[in-house]
């Protein structure tokens, strides 16, 4: 199952939004590995303005998988601020991704 923790989608000059913590509450009570993925080209693929999107090759990157064995809820925020940072590091180091990001409206 894959649960983008999200929640919304942002608009195209936010790099990532805040997580919300329902995806990562349910991966510990049901002893779930976290799967951290990154999707570098949604924002250029599948622009808000639909003349700018288009077909093309999309790019992702799935880390290694983070256990939830053994952990309380009690250590939520910190394994959803770990996938977090992860993620936003992947993107803000992608160039395509960030010129995607800062373009102009």
């Amino acid at each position: 199952m894959a649960i983008f923790p999200e929640g919304l989608v942002p608009t195209e000059d936010v790099i990532l939004a805040p997580f919300k913590k329902g995806a990562f509450s349910l991966a510990i009570e049901f002893d779930m590995p976290i799967v951290p993925q990154v999707y570098f080209d949604c924002k250029r693929l599948f622009s808000w303005d639909f003349l700018k999107g288009g077909p093309g090759v999309f790019r992702v990157r799935q880390h290694q998988f983070i256990t939830t064995k053994e952990l309380s809820i009690s250590e939520m925020e910190n394994i959803k601020d770990t996938t977090f940072d992860i993620i936003y590091t992947d993107l803000t180091q992608d160039t395509k991704y960030m010129k995607d990001t800062h373009r102009t409206k």
